[in-house]
């Protein structure tokens, strides 16, 4: 696989036809996490949505990036994107347990590779991005808990993603 594949529940923001209106939440952990091209990507993005929304591409989208407590979100600069810390631990455990039972039905979008699995389980609106498969190409670079992890989770998201 080569660069970024969204997959996952519902697209989140599909296209202009498509109904609009309603709640984004977006996965903020990233903000927590060494800025390698996956958290680069992932704020891109943030800024691409936040554009859009200032020229008024998707009426009626509340879109809100959360994140642990201690993200910063002060170099976004977002205007149309609100922001939210959510308390209730911090790595995976935030992102399986906290984010999913905050997001409630809103569509939910992960950027970094991940979702949270039972929100996935249970048929939620959620789109995770999948950046790439290097951990098979490059066994040498990642540990094995890493790379059965990343093989078994991946699988997982590819396998309950709704077209």
């Amino acid at each position: 696989m080569h660069g970024p594949v969204a997959v996952g529940g519902h697209a989140p923001c599909g296209g202009r036809d498509e109904q609009a209106a309603g709640e984004l939440v977006i996965n903020g952990r990233f903000l927590c996490q060494p800025a390698t091209g996956v958290q680069r990507v992932a704020r891109e993005f943030v800024l691409a949505l936040e554009r859009l929304l200032v020229r008024g591409e998707f009426p009626g989208l509340r879109a809100r990036l959360v994140a642990p407590a201690g993200a910063e979100f002060g170099s976004l600069n977002l205007a149309r994107i609100a922001t939210q810390h959510l308390a209730g631990g911090t790595g995976h455990y935030w992102e399986q347990v906290t984010l999913p039972r905050h997001a409630g039905g809103a569509h939910l979008l992960c950027l970094g590779n991940l979702a949270p699995l039972r929100s996935l389980i249970a048929g939620a609106p959620v789109a995770v991005m999948l950046h790439d498969q290097s951990f098979r190409t490059f066994k040498g670079d990642y540990s094995l808990p890493y790379r059965l992890f990343h093989e078994v989770v991946g699988h997982f998201l590819v396998r309950h993603a709704r077209p």
